[in-house]
């Protein structure tokens, strides 16, 4: 019997890691995945390339920066995802399957601490149950690739911390407490949500009896775990300020910032309308469907409402207080940022090991009260409950592994890795994916660039290279050596290395601006807001105006606002460094003018 759970065990685990390899090769698509995983990759090659004491080992946006002088930070969030994926890129090379293998790694050390704390509380049966509902729920499977800082990394990190608390509270040693108090460290680098399982350990540990010989006194030790959380707070804080603004100071205005968008705005980050809270859970319900599945779903609910009948009946368990632990763990994230929450599915990433554990304790005990004399009985009960909604989690993986690996921007995507172009690097068509929009050059003139793929970097890193692109519309059904020859016959390296290739050469969805630029840009600030006017000669033809801005250090420009036909707006900016802003126009087809001229603010 022993030797069957091990080999159930192993065939969760490599049923787990199967569905996660899934795309573990592929190039990046133009989904959440594609996006942060090309995005936290060009941070980590910029560690690489420039290393970790000349970028203040913070995360470096920008793309192909000539200096540290042009270093764009991202500072949101603390800096260990990209750490990690460094050092992938440093033992393996520049390549998606490297940045991938962190979260990889990290999502099935998240399944076996989940086996492991289960396994302390309920039978091996029930503990591999929870295991085989984590190893194939879509949230679990599909995002255990996730190259993000949120997702699998800071998951791990925090289980562990858990797991390492739990061994501490059977035998509470000054040993296994600084084991904890160095998991939680880590992860903290890692991302916020590490702080949602401090305020929990604490109650939990202020509840226990312990095991094992110890004096009251000591329980007040757990008092270092809030104590390191403040001074980890407190000290990227500091950090952020250093490396951003140059000055070692506690200012959190910018932090505070992000934190009450994320928490209460209710508008999504593209969409102009306003959500409500019907639309809120409308939202969720639409996100549990498919990243969870209605069957497990169902043994989830059925397992929170016979974790209710325990508490109301008085029943409870050693291992109930585990469950509550996890699932107010997992619904933090949901709750506090609900803004966050709205806009990606995947913020609900941590409500997964406790759907695991209400569906897997809620089979076993239905099995238990149901035939008591007969565990044999048990087991094959527990399995025909378990099994349907096992096989439909595992079909609705592929199905969204499917659906969602079939951008056409996966075809690029390879093309890019593979050819070496000569000219200068171009771009095209800012409707391309996130992560494949990249700058316009002209004479080394930079007019606006987002972040790119390490495959996309790693050509625009070469001597000789140049970069095509048409947009995702004409890539439909070309074939690989079709796209070659058509950037070939349209421009490709008949044109001398000073010039950009035309883009309206290479898609003709583009085609030209009707429209001429803005001009005459003016801005005011009054040390909370900036009031930026400019002229046009039609407005009567524009469509809208985006405003762009980039900070001194920056050397790309971003996204600031997008505004109607009129030629004012306003924003709200805490102004620390000199900032340029530039107005851009665009027409009824939605293509954008360049910009005349900038206009510099100083604080």
């Amino acid at each position: 019997m022993k030797n069957v759970k091990y080999i159930v065990l192993v065939a969760l685990l490599l049923l787990a890691a199967a569905l996660r390899l899934w795309d573990f090769t592929s190039p990046w698509t133009d989904d959440y995945r594609g996006q942060c995983g090309s995005y936290y990759g060009n941070i980590a090659r910029n560690y690489l390339k420039f290393g970790y004491i000349e970028t203040k080992a913070a995360p470096v946006s920008s793309i192909n920066p000539p200096d540290a002088a042009h270093f764009q930070y991202y500072l949101h969030h603390p800096p260990m995802t990209g750490w990690l994926v460094s050092l992938s890129f440093r033992a393996f090379g520049y390549n998606e399957w490297a940045a991938r293998l962190v979260p990889v790694l990290c999502s099935m050390g998240c399944l076996v601490l989940l086996y492991l704390i289960m396994r302390r509380f309920w039978s091996t049966q029930t503990a591999l149950t929870g295991l085989a509902f984590a190893a194939v729920v879509p949230m679990a499977a599909f995002y255990g690739s996730f190259v993000d800082v949120q997702g699998p990394i800071p998951l791990f990190f925090t289980m562990l911390t858990f797991y390492l608390y739990l061994q501490f509270d059977e035998r509470r040693t000054w040993g296994r407490w600084l084991w904890v108090l160095g998991a939680f460290f880590l992860a903290a680098l890692c991302d916020w949500p590490a702080y949602y399982i401090v305020p929990l350990i604490v109650i939990h540990h202020f509840f226990s009896k312990g095991a094992g010989p110890h004096r009251p006194g000591r329980k007040w030790r757990i008092l270092l775990l809030p104590a390191l959380a403040v001074v980890v707070f407190a000290g990227f804080a500091i950090y952020s300020n250093w490396v951003e603004f140059g000055e070692a100071s506690l200012d959190v205005r910018e932090m505070t910032s992000g934190f009450f968008y994320r928490a209460f705005a209710t508008r999504g980050d593209t969409d102009e309308a306003q959500f409500t809270a019907a639309d809120w859970f409308g939202r969720h319900s639409e996100y549990l469907h498919e990243m969870f599945t209605i069957p497990v779903l169902l043994l989830t609910v059925a397992g929170l409402l016979f974790h209710i009948y325990k508490v109301v009946s008085r029943t409870l368990e050693r291992g109930d207080g585990i469950v509550a632990i996890f699932l107010i763990f997992g619904l933090l994230h949901v709750v506090i940022f609900r803004q966050g929450a709205f806009v990606h599915e995947y913020w609900g990433y941590y409500l997964y090991p406790a759907v695991a554990i209400l569906a897997a304790v809620f089979c076993a005990g239905v099995g238990r009260r149901l035939l008591p004399h007969s565990s044999v009985l048990q087991n094959a009960f527990t399995l025909a409950i378990v099994l349907p909604p096992l096989v439909a989690a595992v079909a609705a993986c592929v199905d969204l592994e499917q659906a969602r690996n079939s951008a056409d921007l996966a075809v690029p995507g390879w093309l890019i890795g593979e050819e070496r172009w000569r000219g200068h690097v171009i771009l095209a068509d800012k409707r391309l994916g996130w992560n494949y929009q990249f700058a316009f050059h002209l004479d080394n003139h930079v007019e606006f660039a987002r972040p790119c793929a390490p495959n996309l970097q790693i050509a625009a890193e070469q001597p000789d290279g140049c970069i095509f692109f048409l947009s995702k519309e004409s890539l439909k059904g070309m074939p690989a050596h079709e796209f070659r020859r058509s950037l070939v016959q349209r421009g490709g390296w008949l044109f001398a290395s000073a010039l950009a290739v035309d883009v309206t050469g290479l898609s003709p969805e583009l085609g030209e601006v009707k429209i001429p630029r803005p001009y005459d840009v003016t801005a005011e600030h009054d040390g909370e807001n900036i009031t930026i006017r400019w002229k046009h000669d039609q407005p009567e033809k524009v469509k809208h105006y985006n405003i762009y801005s980039r900070i001194d250090a920056q050397t790309f420009f971003s996204d600031r606002a997008s505004v109607g036909s009129e030629t004012e707006a306003g924003m709200t900016h805490m102004l620390r460094k000199p900032l340029t802003i530039a107005v851009v126009a665009v027409d009824e087809e939605g293509r954008e003018t360049g910009f005349t001229n900038t206009v510099r603010v100083t604080p």
